[in-house]
């Protein structure tokens, strides 16, 4: 189910391994099986036209993108004395996620909140001048053009952290439009 919600998003772009168990035992008495992910089709053009992506860390990936198997160990294989590991793993997410557009801030979101706080985000939601979303569903309803393309953006990247921390932990997916406000 994760790897068609993958590629469904459209992020098979480099190495990530994946360990999925295999039966509903114990994971150590369970036979693991190891998949590797990959989708490289890109030209050095398509790869720069991404977010942070210069064309010579695009020339790089392209010479070097089979020979790694993770990508901490990707991004290290690409890492120059120019260019720092953080701006490196920065630029692989932005092509992981395919992002080639940055997006001004278009929406406000709330993620969680204090119950005796209910009045001030009345307030907020009143007096702001950029949507309040508190539900990720109401979304689609509330945004439009590039505030829509930005929260779809953040969406995208926040289900492919869900599928790899899900496969991570063993803990059940959670769809970015199912979770709940946190209330304190």
């Amino acid at each position: 189910m994760h790897s068609l919600l993958l590629q469904q998003c459209g992020i098979f772009f480099f190495p990530i391994r994946i360990r999925i168990w295999n039966c509903p035992r114990s994971p150590p008495a369970c036979q693991k099986r190891s998949f590797t992910l990959f989708r490289m089709p890109e030209t050095k053009g398509s790869l720069s036209s991404c977010l942070d992506l210069s064309p010579d860390l695009a020339n790089r990936i392209l010479r070097q993108r089979h020979a790694c198997s993770s990508f901490s160990e990707f991004a290290m294989q690409l890492k120059t004395k120019e260019m720092t590991y953080t701006r490196i793993s920065r630029a692989l997410m932005h092509l992981l996620l395919n992002q080639k557009t940055l997006y001004p801030a278009g929406y406000n979101r709330v993620l969680g909140f204090r119950k005796s706080a209910g009045a001030l985000l009345k307030e907020i939601r009143r007096r702001s001048s950029l949507p309040l979303i508190a539900k990720a569903a109401d979304a689609p309803r509330l945004l439009t053009g590039d505030a829509l393309a930005a929260f779809e953006s953040d969406i995208q990247a926040s289900l492919f952290y869900e599928t790899v921390r899900s496969h991570k932990t063993g803990t059940q997916f959670v769809h970015e439009y199912t979770k709940k406000l946190v209330l304190l």
